[in-house]
């Protein structure tokens, strides 16, 4: 389904642990007496659903750069470095995206 972009991101499954738009909630408590659960911020219901986040691929999946192969790149850790990798993780998914 998404086999392009995962190629040129080295990201090897398109599902809710490598989306960009997977996140966390917690119930506002100390940190050390906190708990906290996923969310999804592209489509707020599959939070309540059993089975999110999904182990399986998915539609909606959009890569995250933290997950992708870019991040191994990164020798310093300056700025205008991690930019320039975003900037290459951008590109790379541009390249293989399909254009609607």
């Amino acid at each position: 389904m998404h086999d392009e972009i995962k190629m040129a991101t080295g990201i090897e499954t398109a599902n809710c642990d490598t989306c960009l738009h997977i996140g966390s909630e917690d119930d506002g408590n100390y940190p050390e007496y906190s708990v906290s659960w996923p969310v999804c911020r592209k489509h707020e219901h599959y939070s309540n659903l059993k089975s999110f986040p999904f182990k399986t691929e998915q539609k909606c999946w959009e890569p995250n750069f933290w997950h992708s192969k870019f991040p191994d790149m990164i020798k310093i850790g300056e700025h205008e470095e991690v930019m320039g990798l975003i900037g290459k993780f951008n590109e790379a998914c541009d390249a293989v995206r399909p254009t609607a």
